[in-house]
Protein backbone atom coordinates (compact mmCIF):
# COMPACT_ATOMS: atom_id res chain seq x y z
CA UNK A 1 0.00 0.00 0.00
CA UNK A 2 0.97 3.85 -0.75
CA UNK A 3 0.04 6.30 1.41
CA UNK A 4 1.03 9.77 0.17
CA UNK A 5 -0.72 11.05 3.73
CA UNK A 6 2.45 12.41 5.72
CA UNK A 7 5.30 13.66 6.06
CA UNK A 8 7.58 15.82 3.51
CA UNK A 9 8.30 14.41 -0.19
CA UNK A 10 10.38 15.41 -3.19
CA UNK A 11 8.47 15.27 -6.36
CA UNK A 12 9.65 15.32 -10.03
CA UNK A 13 7.20 16.12 -12.79
CA UNK A 14 7.85 17.07 -16.12
CA UNK A 15 11.32 18.75 -15.32
CA UNK A 16 10.25 20.40 -12.29
CA UNK A 17 11.63 19.53 -9.03
CA UNK A 18 10.06 20.22 -5.68
CA UNK A 19 10.07 20.22 -1.94
CA UNK A 20 6.13 19.64 -0.23
CA UNK A 21 5.27 19.16 3.03
CA UNK A 22 1.73 20.77 2.87
CA UNK A 23 -1.45 19.69 0.85
CA UNK A 24 -4.55 21.71 0.18
CA UNK A 25 -6.01 20.74 -3.52
CA UNK A 26 -5.09 18.81 -6.17
CA UNK A 27 -4.65 19.99 -10.07
CA UNK A 28 -2.74 18.08 -12.33
CA UNK A 29 -1.46 21.43 -14.29
CA UNK A 30 1.98 23.25 -13.96
CA UNK A 31 2.98 26.78 -14.19
CA UNK A 32 6.18 28.14 -14.67
CA UNK A 33 8.39 30.99 -15.16
CA UNK A 34 11.46 32.17 -14.73
CA UNK A 35 13.01 35.97 -14.88
CA UNK A 36 16.44 36.54 -15.90
CA UNK A 37 17.28 40.27 -14.76
CA UNK A 38 20.94 40.43 -16.31
CA UNK A 39 23.85 42.26 -15.97
CA UNK A 40 25.98 42.20 -18.17
CA UNK A 41 28.28 39.81 -17.54
CA UNK A 42 31.24 42.06 -18.24
CA UNK A 43 29.81 43.47 -21.52
CA UNK A 44 29.71 40.47 -22.84
CA UNK A 45 26.31 41.46 -24.96
CA UNK A 46 27.52 44.93 -25.82
CA UNK A 47 31.32 44.25 -26.54
CA UNK A 48 32.60 42.80 -29.55
CA UNK A 49 35.02 40.76 -27.51
CA UNK A 50 32.04 38.92 -26.56
CA UNK A 51 31.33 37.75 -29.61
CA UNK A 52 29.25 34.10 -29.64
CA UNK A 53 31.25 31.11 -30.45
CA UNK A 54 29.41 28.67 -32.62
CA UNK A 55 29.34 24.93 -31.80
CA UNK A 56 31.42 22.38 -34.50
CA UNK A 57 28.69 22.09 -37.30
CA UNK A 58 29.37 18.33 -37.02
CA UNK A 59 27.30 18.37 -33.66
CA UNK A 60 24.27 17.16 -35.56
CA UNK A 61 25.59 14.32 -37.33
CA UNK A 62 28.26 13.04 -34.61
CA UNK A 63 25.54 13.10 -31.13
CA UNK A 64 23.24 10.29 -31.11
CA UNK A 65 19.73 11.80 -30.03
CA UNK A 66 18.47 10.05 -27.48
CA UNK A 67 22.24 9.42 -25.51
CA UNK A 68 22.83 12.90 -26.09
CA UNK A 69 19.36 13.76 -24.54
CA UNK A 70 19.77 11.37 -21.92
CA UNK A 71 23.32 13.38 -20.91
CA UNK A 72 21.57 16.77 -21.04
CA UNK A 73 18.56 15.65 -18.55
CA UNK A 74 21.48 14.35 -16.39
CA UNK A 75 23.08 17.83 -16.37
CA UNK A 76 19.70 19.42 -15.50
CA UNK A 77 18.74 17.02 -12.87
CA UNK A 78 22.34 18.30 -11.16
CA UNK A 79 21.82 21.35 -11.67
CA UNK A 80 18.20 21.14 -9.79
CA UNK A 81 19.55 18.92 -7.36
CA UNK A 82 21.90 22.25 -6.13
CA UNK A 83 18.98 24.45 -6.61
CA UNK A 84 16.82 22.59 -3.96
CA UNK A 85 19.87 22.15 -1.60
CA UNK A 86 20.09 25.83 -1.54
CA UNK A 87 16.79 26.88 -1.00
CA UNK A 88 15.46 26.30 2.28
CA UNK A 89 11.53 26.20 3.16
CA UNK A 90 10.42 28.69 5.59
CA UNK A 91 6.90 29.57 7.65
CA UNK A 92 5.92 31.21 4.86
CA UNK A 93 6.56 29.38 1.97
CA UNK A 94 6.80 25.77 3.59
CA UNK A 95 7.32 24.41 -0.15
CA UNK A 96 9.67 24.55 -2.48
CA UNK A 97 9.25 24.58 -6.34
CA UNK A 98 11.59 24.74 -8.80
CA UNK A 99 11.83 23.97 -12.87
CA UNK A 100 15.72 23.22 -13.38
CA UNK A 101 14.38 22.91 -16.73
CA UNK A 102 13.43 26.80 -16.75
CA UNK A 103 16.57 27.93 -14.91
CA UNK A 104 19.20 26.04 -17.52
CA UNK A 105 17.99 27.46 -20.39
CA UNK A 106 18.15 30.81 -19.09
CA UNK A 107 21.35 30.27 -17.96
CA UNK A 108 22.32 29.05 -21.62
CA UNK A 109 20.98 31.71 -23.12
CA UNK A 110 23.11 33.81 -20.68
CA UNK A 111 25.99 31.73 -21.76
CA UNK A 112 26.04 32.74 -25.69
CA UNK A 113 26.78 36.30 -24.46
CA UNK A 114 29.43 36.09 -22.07
CA UNK A 115 32.96 35.02 -22.47
CA UNK A 116 36.19 34.44 -20.68
CA UNK A 117 35.74 33.58 -16.85
CA UNK A 118 32.21 34.28 -16.65
CA UNK A 119 31.23 31.97 -19.16
CA UNK A 120 33.67 29.50 -18.10
CA UNK A 121 31.52 29.95 -14.64
CA UNK A 122 27.91 29.85 -16.56
CA UNK A 123 28.63 26.44 -18.48
CA UNK A 124 30.28 24.97 -15.06
CA UNK A 125 26.93 25.35 -13.17
CA UNK A 126 24.98 24.15 -16.26
CA UNK A 127 27.38 20.88 -16.05
CA UNK A 128 28.11 21.45 -20.01
CA UNK A 129 31.47 19.52 -19.66
CA UNK A 130 29.66 16.24 -19.47
CA UNK A 131 27.18 16.89 -22.42
CA UNK A 132 28.46 16.94 -26.32
CA UNK A 133 27.49 19.80 -27.96
CA UNK A 134 25.70 21.51 -25.20
CA UNK A 135 23.52 24.40 -26.89
CA UNK A 136 22.63 22.33 -29.56
CA UNK A 137 21.68 19.24 -27.59
CA UNK A 138 19.63 21.44 -25.46
CA UNK A 139 18.03 23.37 -28.11
CA UNK A 140 16.94 20.05 -29.94
CA UNK A 141 15.11 19.17 -26.60
CA UNK A 142 13.36 22.09 -26.12
CA UNK A 143 12.51 21.88 -30.18
CA UNK A 144 11.26 17.84 -28.95
CA UNK A 145 8.99 19.37 -26.45
CA UNK A 146 6.94 21.19 -28.57
CA UNK A 147 5.84 17.85 -28.97
CA UNK A 148 4.98 16.62 -26.04
CA UNK A 149 2.45 17.61 -22.95
CA UNK A 150 5.20 19.72 -21.26
CA UNK A 151 4.89 23.57 -23.42
CA UNK A 152 8.50 25.58 -23.42
CA UNK A 153 8.19 29.30 -24.03
CA UNK A 154 11.11 31.70 -24.73
CA UNK A 155 11.87 35.09 -25.03
CA UNK A 156 14.20 38.18 -24.88
CA UNK A 157 13.16 41.48 -24.21
CA UNK A 158 15.00 44.87 -24.91
CA UNK A 159 14.93 48.66 -24.34
CA UNK A 160 14.39 49.75 -28.02
CA UNK A 161 17.37 52.44 -26.96
CA UNK A 162 19.83 49.79 -26.23
CA UNK A 163 22.11 47.41 -28.58
CA UNK A 164 22.79 44.60 -27.79
CA UNK A 165 25.29 42.16 -30.23
CA UNK A 166 23.82 40.79 -32.70
CA UNK A 167 25.21 37.29 -32.63
CA UNK A 168 23.93 37.00 -29.17
CA UNK A 169 20.52 37.58 -30.57
CA UNK A 170 20.86 35.43 -33.47
CA UNK A 171 22.16 32.70 -31.82
CA UNK A 172 19.56 33.03 -28.99
CA UNK A 173 17.18 32.58 -31.76
CA UNK A 174 18.78 29.67 -33.70
CA UNK A 175 19.12 27.64 -30.54
CA UNK A 176 16.51 28.39 -28.19
CA UNK A 177 13.98 30.06 -30.48
CA UNK A 178 14.20 33.26 -27.92
CA UNK A 179 12.12 35.53 -30.12
CA UNK A 180 13.10 39.16 -29.18
CA UNK A 181 10.69 42.15 -28.40
CA UNK A 182 10.67 45.56 -27.24
CA UNK A 183 10.82 46.17 -23.59
CA UNK A 184 8.18 48.52 -23.14
CA UNK A 185 5.81 48.10 -20.29
CA UNK A 186 5.39 45.54 -17.58
CA UNK A 187 2.32 44.77 -18.44
CA UNK A 188 3.13 43.87 -21.96
CA UNK A 189 5.01 41.44 -20.53
CA UNK A 190 2.45 39.99 -18.02
CA UNK A 191 0.44 39.68 -20.81
CA UNK A 192 2.54 37.33 -22.40
CA UNK A 193 3.45 35.17 -19.63
CA UNK A 194 -0.47 34.60 -19.47
CA UNK A 195 -0.56 33.59 -22.84
CA UNK A 196 2.54 31.23 -22.63
CA UNK A 197 1.03 29.44 -19.35
CA UNK A 198 -2.57 29.23 -21.16
CA UNK A 199 -3.72 31.96 -18.93
CA UNK A 200 -2.76 30.54 -15.53
CA UNK A 201 -0.37 33.01 -14.55
CA UNK A 202 -1.32 36.27 -14.22
CA UNK A 203 0.15 39.96 -13.05
CA UNK A 204 3.69 37.32 -13.03
CA UNK A 205 5.94 40.73 -12.62
CA UNK A 206 4.75 43.61 -10.45
CA UNK A 207 7.07 46.52 -11.87
CA UNK A 208 10.41 46.58 -13.93
CA UNK A 209 12.97 48.37 -12.82
CA UNK A 210 13.36 51.59 -14.79
CA UNK A 211 17.42 50.96 -15.54
CA UNK A 212 16.23 47.20 -16.96
CA UNK A 213 17.48 47.20 -19.98
CA UNK A 214 17.74 43.49 -21.23
CA UNK A 215 15.46 40.82 -19.60
CA UNK A 216 15.56 36.77 -20.95
CA UNK A 217 12.11 35.03 -19.52
CA UNK A 218 10.80 31.92 -20.19
CA UNK A 219 7.52 30.02 -18.99
CA UNK A 220 6.84 26.40 -18.72
CA UNK A 221 3.28 24.99 -19.11
CA UNK A 222 2.52 21.34 -18.15
CA UNK A 223 -0.45 19.19 -17.86
CA UNK A 224 -1.01 15.97 -17.30
CA UNK A 225 -3.38 12.92 -17.95
CA UNK A 226 -2.96 10.07 -15.60
CA UNK A 227 -2.90 6.81 -17.49
CA UNK A 228 -4.65 4.92 -14.70
CA UNK A 229 -7.30 7.97 -13.73
CA UNK A 230 -8.78 7.87 -10.01
CA UNK A 231 -12.19 7.42 -9.65
CA UNK A 232 -13.54 10.89 -8.28
CA UNK A 233 -16.31 8.67 -6.56
CA UNK A 234 -13.63 7.43 -4.41
CA UNK A 235 -12.00 10.29 -3.46
CA UNK A 236 -12.30 11.33 0.43
CA UNK A 237 -11.25 13.63 3.42
CA UNK A 238 -8.56 12.65 4.97
CA UNK A 239 -5.76 13.55 7.51
CA UNK A 240 -2.66 14.69 5.58
CA UNK A 241 0.33 15.78 8.38
CA UNK A 242 2.41 18.61 8.01
CA UNK A 243 4.76 17.11 10.70
CA UNK A 244 4.73 14.79 13.19
CA UNK A 245 1.91 16.09 15.11
CA UNK A 246 0.20 18.64 12.68
CA UNK A 247 -2.09 17.30 10.35
CA UNK A 248 -4.65 19.05 8.36
CA UNK A 249 -7.46 17.35 6.52
CA UNK A 250 -7.67 17.64 2.88
CA UNK A 251 -9.36 15.51 0.26
CA UNK A 252 -7.89 12.20 -0.82
CA UNK A 253 -7.52 10.40 -4.43
CA UNK A 254 -8.47 6.74 -3.54
CA UNK A 255 -7.99 3.08 -5.70
CA UNK A 256 -7.99 -0.38 -4.26
CA UNK A 257 -6.29 -1.60 -7.02
CA UNK A 258 -3.71 1.35 -8.52
CA UNK A 259 -0.95 0.00 -11.23
CA UNK A 260 2.13 1.77 -9.19
CA UNK A 261 6.06 1.24 -9.72
CA UNK A 262 6.97 1.34 -6.06
CA UNK A 263 10.59 1.23 -4.76
CA UNK A 264 11.54 1.04 -1.09
CA UNK A 265 15.80 2.06 -0.61
CA UNK A 266 16.81 1.08 2.51
CA UNK A 267 20.29 2.95 1.48
CA UNK A 268 18.27 6.76 0.46
CA UNK A 269 15.76 6.00 3.32
CA UNK A 270 13.14 7.03 1.11
CA UNK A 271 9.82 5.41 -0.50
CA UNK A 272 10.00 5.89 -4.11
CA UNK A 273 6.64 6.15 -6.54
CA UNK A 274 6.06 6.73 -9.98
CA UNK A 275 2.75 7.51 -11.77
CA UNK A 276 2.75 7.29 -15.17
CA UNK A 277 1.11 9.88 -17.37
CA UNK A 278 -0.17 9.71 -20.99
CA UNK A 279 2.54 11.06 -23.44
CA UNK A 280 5.73 9.26 -21.68
CA UNK A 281 6.01 11.68 -18.69
CA UNK A 282 5.58 10.16 -15.31
CA UNK A 283 4.96 11.62 -11.40
CA UNK A 284 7.64 10.87 -8.87
CA UNK A 285 7.38 11.01 -5.80
CA UNK A 286 10.32 10.45 -3.65
CA UNK A 287 9.00 10.74 0.38
CA UNK A 288 11.53 9.92 3.75
CA UNK A 289 11.07 6.66 5.33
CA UNK A 290 9.19 7.16 9.00
CA UNK A 291 12.55 8.00 11.35
CA UNK A 292 14.94 8.59 8.16
CA UNK A 293 15.28 11.74 8.28
CA UNK A 294 13.97 14.43 6.01
CA UNK A 295 13.44 15.94 2.07
CA UNK A 296 17.54 18.17 3.32
CA UNK A 297 19.13 14.98 3.99
CA UNK A 298 18.21 12.85 0.69
CA UNK A 299 18.92 15.59 -1.47
CA UNK A 300 22.52 14.94 -1.14
CA UNK A 301 22.25 11.54 -2.01
CA UNK A 302 19.22 11.69 -4.82
CA UNK A 303 19.53 10.53 -8.19
CA UNK A 304 16.88 10.94 -9.96
CA UNK A 305 17.71 8.41 -13.25
CA UNK A 306 19.07 5.92 -11.50
CA UNK A 307 15.81 5.76 -9.28
CA UNK A 308 13.92 5.58 -12.69
CA UNK A 309 16.13 2.65 -13.51
CA UNK A 310 15.79 0.94 -10.73
CA UNK A 311 11.94 1.33 -10.39
CA UNK A 312 10.21 -2.14 -10.89
CA UNK A 313 7.28 -3.05 -13.19
CA UNK A 314 4.14 -1.84 -12.21
CA UNK A 315 2.04 -4.14 -9.85
CA UNK A 316 -1.59 -3.40 -8.29
CA UNK A 317 -2.40 -1.93 -4.97
CA UNK A 318 -4.27 0.10 -2.47
CA UNK A 319 -3.39 3.90 -3.01
CA UNK A 320 -4.24 7.09 -1.60
CA UNK A 321 -2.77 10.37 -3.22
CA UNK A 322 -3.50 14.09 -1.60
CA UNK A 323 -5.18 16.53 -4.09
CA UNK A 324 -3.36 20.04 -3.55
CA UNK A 325 -2.30 23.17 -4.99
CA UNK A 326 1.29 25.15 -4.38
CA UNK A 327 2.84 28.43 -5.00
CA UNK A 328 6.11 29.82 -4.73
CA UNK A 329 8.29 32.81 -5.52
CA UNK A 330 11.59 33.44 -5.21
CA UNK A 331 14.72 35.49 -5.85
CA UNK A 332 17.35 33.32 -6.51
CA UNK A 333 20.14 35.27 -6.75
CA UNK A 334 21.53 33.59 -3.27
CA UNK A 335 21.48 30.68 -4.44
CA UNK A 336 23.08 30.66 -7.56
CA UNK A 337 25.78 32.93 -5.71
CA UNK A 338 26.29 29.86 -3.71
CA UNK A 339 26.89 27.63 -6.31
CA UNK A 340 29.51 29.97 -8.00
CA UNK A 341 27.24 31.50 -10.43
CA UNK A 342 27.93 35.52 -10.25
CA UNK A 343 26.79 36.75 -13.45
CA UNK A 344 22.82 37.23 -12.62
CA UNK A 345 22.16 40.24 -11.07
CA UNK A 346 18.62 39.03 -10.61
CA UNK A 347 17.08 35.67 -11.20
CA UNK A 348 13.14 35.52 -10.06
CA UNK A 349 10.90 32.15 -10.49
CA UNK A 350 7.74 31.57 -9.46
CA UNK A 351 5.10 28.96 -10.10
CA UNK A 352 1.38 27.56 -9.53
Amino acid sequence: MLELGSGTAIVCIGGVMSSVNSALCWDMVLYLAVLLLLCLCQQGLTDETGMVVPEDHSCGEQVFRQEAWRSVGGAIERLGRQLLDSLQAGLEQPNVIISPLSVALALAQLSLGAHNETQKLLLSSLHAHTVPCYHHTLGSLLQHLTNTSLQVATRIYLRPEFEVYQSFIAESLRRYRSEPAPLISVEEVNQWVEEATKGHMTNFLPSIPHDMVLMLINAVHFKGEWEARFDPQLTQKGEFYLDNKNFVHVDMMRSAKYPLSLLEDGELGAQVARFPFKGNTSFLVVMPLPGRGNVSSLVAKLNISDLYRRLPQESTMQVQLPKFTLQYRQELQEALSSMGVQCASRLQGGAQ
